[in-house]
């Protein structure tokens, strides 16, 4: 969805949460190491250091609580908007119209240390998701991008700070993440998920 010539734009995704019912599964919280005698011996991966560490019924209870949500999940962009626990998302991209040449901003990452790449100034940011804010430069455009919740729907406000050296587009994209099942098609509203 291409919302024009940047200006302001302010984007509300309404859904409806569905409740997380049944409770956790727990697993014994005994480490591979209290099995091996008390040997102290390292685990071979991330996954069997995390199990070992991690992985208890206070500690699942608290991800279950936490992981769910409208909030910026993944971390290849913070630009990313995702629902959990369905995987909705929502993208938001820079187009940047010149003459003879056009720039995409696709996502945006903090701390990039190229001098041409994107350069992303983090604001306050709740743990809950509840609102972000941050600070975006990119190729002669500042815009200061500000996400929270309205109850169940994310409402995302991006608003250009002066004048920007060339044209931008606000280019608004859903769809699922981490290869969830289903669809994101576009309707005369914006997106439908199923």
């Amino acid at each position: 969805m291409n919302l024009g010539l940047l200006r302001t734009a302010a984007i509300v995704v309404s859904t409806a949460i569905p409740s997380v019912a049944g409770s956790l599964e727990t697993q014994s919280n005994q480490s591979r190491r209290e099995q091996e005698h008390g040997s102290v011996r390292w685990p071979d991966s991330f996954a069997e250091y995390d199990k070992a560490l991690g992985d208890t019924a206070e500690y699942r209870e608290i991800q279950g609580r936490l992981a769910k949500g409208w909030n910026t999940w993944d971390s290849r962009s913070v630009l990313r908007f995702v629902l959990l626990p369905e995987g909705l998302t929502v993208d938001l991209a820079l187009k940047r119209h010149s003459w003879l040449e056009e720039g995409h901003l696709t996502e945006a990452l903090i701390g990039r240390r190229n001098p041409e790449a994107e350069q992303v100034r983090p604001g306050l940011h709740a743990a809950d998701g509840s609102y972000l804010e941050l600070l975006l430069e990119w190729q002669g455009l500042t815009v200061r991008v500000e996400a929270g919740h309205d109850g169940d729907d994310l409402v995302v406000l991006a608003a250009p700070e002066g004048e920007p050296e060339a044209p931008f587009e606000l280019v608004v994209g859903a769809g699922l993440a981490w290869n969830r099942p289903g669809t994101v098609e576009t309707d005369t509203d914006g997106f439908r998920a199923r």
